[in-house]
């Protein structure tokens, strides 16, 4: 069955700070979707609201999709739980079973301390077992805010790699993200959000058109302010 994810009409305030506004998508599978824009554009918020944590106006539908998998931006962890019976919990909260031996087989990769209190886990450590978690489950739509950070160069470039994987498997991803240029390289789409609207991308030219827009508007805003003046 085909995967499809449609955002129609959604709307989203906080009090009278409207953030979203009337935003329409249709995010297919097979395809990784990168979400960008500045701090408080909205990107955490959309993705919220498609994980049915906020609400909101307009509709979210979905096709084929019967789990979802969501990666906060700082993700939390329970006290005095171990990292392998943090993804027992997940696994069981889904109803899914996985083995001793995928799930080592899987941490040859993720080389996490499993046996020890995950509270005492770096910041990349704790990401990467989020994420190990979320893979574990098998979910048909992954929704990550902000999965590249505080991970170091090795590990964000295998689990690009696994990304991609999943995108042939037919689970549809979508990655809110700072590096935009990491996201150019290994994303199919980018959804790039400002002043409450979603501008939805495809392709390389598109992408680049995106960048030099973002680098205009910096060079614009720094003008009269540094040395030497254009």
């Amino acid at each position: 069955m085909e995967r499809k994810l449609s955002v129609d009409s959604l709307s989203k305030s906080y009090g009278r700070n409207c953030v979203l506004k009337n935003v329409s998508l249709t995010y297919s599978a097979g395809l990784i979707h990168g979400l960008v824009g500045d701090n408080g554009a909205g990107k955490t918020t959309l993705l919220s609201c498609i994980a049915g944590y906020e609400s909101f106006g307009g509709s979210v539908a979905s096709v084929g999709i019967k789990s979802t998998g969501y990666l906060h931006a700082e993700p939390y962890i329970f006290p005095r739980i171990t990292g392998r019976e943090f993804i027992s919990f997940c696994l069981h909260a889904k109803k899914v079973a996985a083995s001793l031996a995928e799930v080592n087989e899987l941490n040859k990769l993720f080389e996490l301390p499993l046996e020890k209190y995950a509270a005492n886990y770096s910041t990349g450590m704790l990401k990467k077992l989020h994420i190990m978690s979320l893979i574990l489950q098998k979910n048909d739509l992954l929704l990550l805010d902000e999965p590249f950070n505080g991970l170091d160069i090795s590990s964000a470039s295998y689990i690009t790699e696994i990304l991609k994987r999943l995108r042939q498997a037919g689970v549809i991803i979508i990655i809110s993200s700072h590096a935009l240029h990491h996201l150019i390289d290994f994303c199919d789409t980018i959804s790039f959000v400002h002043s409450g609207a979603v501008d939805f991308l495809s392709g390389k030219e598109n992408f680049e058109a995106l960048v030099k827009r973002i680098e205009q508007h910096a060079q614009r805003k720094i003008d009269g302010y540094f040395y030497p003046k254009p």
